[in-house]
């Protein structure tokens, strides 16, 4: 992050790093994780000259770990991922975006990278990362993003094929106060996508939860954030918009906006995740208001469970 008040970055590579694999084997063990520095400045090192992507392999080395790159990263980030793939032996995630897609060559460049790599098709990721498309008219996306995947063989034969994308709003001063209600339209398009394509491997689904793709760094000494509770439903969200946090009591608010949910057709019950659960009790005042960053989790812990759910319902 950017430290607007000294004009500089919070903190170095080395602090921001250094707590990752602590807080990463404690929350998720060896659970199968695959990991991308795809925001970190590519020209940053260490203190002592490593790489970071190095750096933070060898803290998850004993967890089930799979390096991310892309076709456009730099030499040096290509060179690290290939000394990880050589020593963890747990192949490489290729994350894809449409741009990728627009070239002649790509056929060409994925098995030059494999070559590269040393891996083997069966031992390779690959997340078409759409990012943040329009998706209308639906069935047509469809086709078209069937079209692209069909020109690609690696695709029927690689380890895992994930399309990742997301409809979340790009900003919450665009949402009124009050109920939002905002269509998922990247579940919409992967149940479409599911139906309507038969004859060929059906991806796996990925988006970026209860969040837009990109990331905005904003000085929150004039920002002034509102209270929001982002829900997830079957295929929309229920956005809660409340005011400004930063005026008296501010926080309170949030008791108000949880009875409101609690009480509303969306709520899925206190016992549907652990989000669900802060919920009920911050509106019956037997939880904290807590902050921004609380609200955050708590939306996230509720849509990766329905998401979790809903995928699992899948033959």
């Amino acid at each position: 992050e950017w430290d607007f008040e000294r004009s500089r970055l919070a903190k170095t590579i080395d602090e921001h790093l250094q707590p990752f694999a602590t807080r990463f084997q404690k929350n998720w063990s060896d659970r199968k994780a695959y990991l991308d520095l795809n925001y970190v400045n590519s020209n940053t090192v260490m203190n002592d000259g490593t790489h970071p992507l190095i750096y933070i392999f060898q803290g998850v080395r004993n967890n089930n770990v799979v390096p991310v790159t892309g076709l456009d990263r730099v030499q040096t980030y290509q060179e690290a991922i290939k000394t990880i793939i050589g020593i963890d032996k747990n192949g490489v995630c290729l994350r894809l975006k449409i741009r990728d897609f627009a070239k002649s060559s790509l056929e060409n460049q994925l098995n030059s990278a494999l070559a590269y790599f040393e891996v083997h098709t069966q031992d390779v990721d690959v997340v078409l990362d759409l990012e943040a498309p329009s998706y209308e008219p639906l069935s047509q996306f469809v086709r078209v993003i069937h079209n692209v995947a069909n020109r690609l063989p690696l695709l029927e034969r690689c380890r895992s094929f994930t399309i990742a994308s997301s409809h979340f709003p790009a900003s919450m001063g665009d949402l009124y106060h009050g109920i939002n209600i905002v269509d998922r339209l990247e579940w919409q398009f992967y149940l479409t996508y599911w139906s309507e394509i038969k004859n060929s491997r059906r991806p796996n689904f990925g988006d970026y939860a209860v969040a837009h793709p990109t990331l905005s760094s904003m000085d929150m000494r004039v920002v002034k954030p509102s209270a929001s509770l982002r829900y997830t439903t079957d295929d929309a969200w229920c956005i809660y918009k409340g005011t400004s946090v930063r005026v008296r009591n501010g926080y309170k608010q949030y008791k108000i906006i949880c009875q409101n949910l609690i009480t509303s057709p969306f709520f899925m019950g206190e016992n549907y995740s652990v989000g669900d659960k802060y919920i009920r009790d911050c509106a019956f005042g037997t939880a904290t208001t807590g902050n921004l960053t609380t609200w955050r989790r708590v939306g996230t812990n509720h849509h990766i469970t329905k998401v979790v759910n809903d995928c699992a319902s899948f033959p």
